[in-house]
């Protein structure tokens, strides 16, 4: 039964074939030299990027490819500037200040017309600037604070007009491009020659983030919603002697939504598909001789599948173990390994599809399953 209610046979645009043309290229040059006598380096420099989607799509008839529901050319075009300065205050406190300008043009040709032309064209004009101050009072010891804003438009698919989500593809709809802006502290550095260290506080807001709306028939729609997101991340990496490492990972996780001009009862919700806690730790050894074995552990906490904070997924904790051995004969190099992925047998789900409709969210891990072979 859920087989069946979680595969839509009859999904319209259920077939999807494009072409893609992709070029582009770029240019840095960094100039080191004092600056009323202290270290300076400038770096400037340039991106230009074009790419042409040639998109239809199909009616998907119990996994036959049937009658054309959609057909658009797709163009984006981009050219960026930056600047970006180093500067020594002391031997021990540096500045970064930098500023980016993008331009970018995104066009649709409507090709298919029965729903009407949707040929549709949007320009981008976005200047972002940012700021750093890195302070190491030792070696070993570095202390940081930044701040920054970028901007990022909608891919063509986010783009897609979906109506507020009733299925209609074609030309654009009311998403807009989102603009993060983000406040960072931390420190980082090593100890006792065998230990690394990394810990970071942000706090990020962002305006117009684009978030998922509904997933119809297995495609996304999208619209805007201004979040904020506050959190922590931290990692170990410790040599317990040689050859056996030992590395450890957390996260925390404060993400909500701050506006919704289209849906108010959400504000103040998390947002869908991001715990609020993750542990990760890993145990690796490497003999001189060229085996070596890993064994990892991640935590995953509980995470909402929508945006109403409805339906939830619970917590999981997942191992993996993997060893094999690396051999040299001659010019030659074989490597035979072996892999036990989901160790313990963890009964959880490996991905959660955000806003589904029908409620289909879920989508099983694997139970614990084996694999092995040979490079």
């Amino acid at each position: 039964n859920n087989l069946a209610i979680g595969v839509p046979f009859g999904a319209a645009d259920g077939v999807v074939e494009f072409s893609r043309f992709v070029l582009g290229g770029g240019a840095q040059y960094s100039y080191d030299r004092p600056l009323f006598g202290h270290a300076n380096r400038v770096t400037v420099g340039f991106d230009i990027d074009a790419q042409e989607d040639d998109r239809q799509r199909y009616l998907n008839v119990a996994g036959a490819r049937g009658a054309l529901s959609f057909d658009q050319l797709e163009n984006a075009d981009s050219r960026g500037l930056y600047v970006h300065n180093e500067f020594s205050v002391t031997p021990t406190v540096d500045v970064l200040v930098g500023l980016r300008y993008d331009n970018i043009d995104l066009d649709v040709s409507d090709r298919f017309l029965t729903n009407g032309n949707q040929t549709d064209s949007l320009k981008y004009d976005e200047l972002n600037p940012m700021v750093g101050l890195v302070w190491s009072p030792l070696r070993e010891v570095n202390l940081y604070a930044n701040y920054g804003s970028s901007f990022e438009t909608p891919s063509f698919t986010e783009l897609a007009n979906g109506s507020r989500g009733n299925g209609t593809l074609g030309g654009f709809g009311d998403v807009a491009a989102q603009h993060p802006k983000s406040y960072e502290i931390g420190v980082k550095g090593y100890a006792f020659d065998r230990l690394d260290y990394d810990l970071a506080v942000y706090h990020t807001t962002v305006e117009d983030e684009i978030t998922p709306l509904a997933n119809n028939n297995g495609r996304a729609f999208f619209d805007n919603n201004d979040t904020e997101r506050t959190g922590v991340e931290t990692s170990l990496r410790y040599e317990v002697f040689q050859g056996l490492n030992l590395a450890v990972a957390y996260t925390y996780a404060d993400f909500s939504f701050d506006r919704s001009a289209a849906t108010p009862a959400i504000e103040g919700n998390r947002l869908p598909g991001q715990p609020e806690h993750q542990f990760y730790a890993e145990l690796a050894y490497t003999h001189t001789s060229g085996f070596y074995a890993i064994f990892d552990m991640l935590h995953v906490d509980e995470v909402y599948a929508d945006n109403a904070n409805r339906a939830e997924n619970d917590a999981y904790d997942v191992a993996n173990l993997r060893f094999g051995r690396d051999f040299a004969f001659g010019q030659w190099g074989v490597s035979p390994f072996f892999g036990i992925s989901n160790f313990f047998d963890e009964t959880y789900n490996q991905n959660v599809i955000l806003n589904a409709t029908g409620d289909r969210f879920f989508e099983p891990a694997p139970d614990r399953n084996v694999y092995g072979g040979v490079t």
